[in-house]
């Protein structure tokens, strides 16, 4: 199940909220960026390579591999291809009584982190770490940070912050919590947190472990199938993982699962769900190389009597059909400025570098401060890593 920005549970003490420091610098004007940056082709983007996986059972425990692979739902796939399909009424609201949902906390990199181990363990000749664990990458993060990244030039109300810290010529990136978000989980009321919970249990009905029969069951927000992928943007190789909510059993082709509310063609509704929530399930998705959405349209009580099906290498036309009129291609050109500004800011390993965006001044500013000052800098890249590395034998905590 989806958490903020791809984050997962490990460390059960949740971390501090990081505030703006006085000492902030400029690193990239958006409004700027957008008067610079005037149309052109798509930058160079190597399609993203899945270079593995791994999975979070219900206690929050590690492993490598598909453990936690789903398969969609066989009536859906039936379907597949068709731009709707009609399932007999699904009441999202099975369930939630006896629900209760654990507050999010920062896991930083730890998962990804674990697999990179595992893979270096497991592959002596592996060309993504070598027995010292250097990676081979200019960045390491989240597939959900760079999403957030990648829609900045669009978002005009939610701020962002994340932290980076430089080892061994890889810049790690992690999302951290803002006041803002923090106040908005804090003041959900029942009907939002109803919601939430619709799209859980969407993901529900959907998905079959791989291997088992269909069967509806209890919402769990805790399981996790992770993909790990590699790719290229520009002069910038990363390394990234993102939550994969299930696989089509034929063309094992992944698949993101959304609900929506259910709209009119030519409404005001529809221009507003092409013009914000295709761009972020555009993106989303396209970085991590899934070929399909499946949303289920739902009405206000939470009852989806419709699916529609959106192959991702399209959205951008579907949506631009209408007065939508955003450009996937700047979402990527932004995230390569962005990554290329930290690349000549973030070169002190001593030190943790602070990066926020400000959505009503558009800006996003950096800030540092000596890594020993902050709990942040020694679980962005763990202990147990760093001695490692320095010693080449030592074993992660978890084995």
């Amino acid at each position: 199940m989806k958490r903020s920005a791809d984050t997962v549970l490990d460390d059960p003490d949740h971390a501090p909220v990081l505030k703006s420091s006085k000492s902030q610098q400029l690193l990239i004007d958006v409004r700027d960026f957008q008067r610079r940056d005037s149309p052109k082709c798509f930058p160079n983007f190597r399609k993203p390579s899945q270079v593995g996986d791994f999975s979070i059972d219900k206690s929050r425990i590690f492993s490598r591999g598909t453990d936690q692979k789903k398969v969609l739902n066989s009536n859906l796939v039936e379907s597949f291809g068709k731009q709707t399909t009609s399932i007999s009424p699904l009441d999202l609201n099975t369930g939630y009584d006896g629900y209760s949902k654990e507050p999010d906390r920062l896991e930083y990199l730890d998962m990804i982190l674990r697999w990179l181990e595992s893979e270096r363990v497991s592959d002596s000749s592996s060309q993504l770490i070598d027995r010292k664990r250097r990676l081979n990458a200019s960045f390491v993060t989240w597939r959900g940070q760079l999403t957030k990244v990648g829609a900045t030039p669009y978002e005009f109300n939610e701020p962002w912050q994340f932290v980076a810290r430089k080892y061994q010529g890889t810049v790690f990136l992690a999302e951290v919590e803002t006041e803002y978000k923090r106040r908005q989980e804090e003041d959900k009321d029942e009907r939002q947190q109803r919601m939430c919970y619709w799209g859980y249990n969407f993901e529900t009905f959907c998905c079959a472990k791989e291997g088992e029969s269909e069967r509806r069951q209890p919402v769990n927000t805790k399981e996790a199938y992770c993909c790990v992928c590699r790719t290229r943007l520009e002069k910038h190789t990363l390394i990234y993982a993102g939550e994969v909510d299930c696989i089509h059993p034929q063309s094992k082709e992944n698949i993101e699962l959304k609900t929506t509310r259910r709209f009119n063609r030519g409404s005001r509704q529809e221009d507003s769900f092409h013009k914000f929530k295709l761009l972020k399930w555009w993106l989303q998705s396209f970085l991590l190389g899934v070929g399909h959405i499946i949303s289920g349209m739902r009405d206000d009580e939470g009852t989806v009597q419709q699916c529609r099906y959106f192959p991702v290498l399209e959205i951008p036309k579907i949506a631009n059909q209408t007065r939508a009129h955003w450009d996937g291609g700047q979402c990527l050109r932004f995230i390569d400025a962005l990554l290329s500004a930290l690349a000549a800011q973030v070169t002190d390993e001593g030190l943790l570098y602070t990066v926020d965006y400000d959505p009503q001044t558009r800006r996003v500013l950096v800030s540092s401060q000596p890594g020993h000052t902050s709990p942040h800098y020694s679980r962005l890249v763990p202990d147990w890593w760093v001695a490692a590395a320095s010693a080449g034998t030592q074993q992660p905590p978890w084995s």
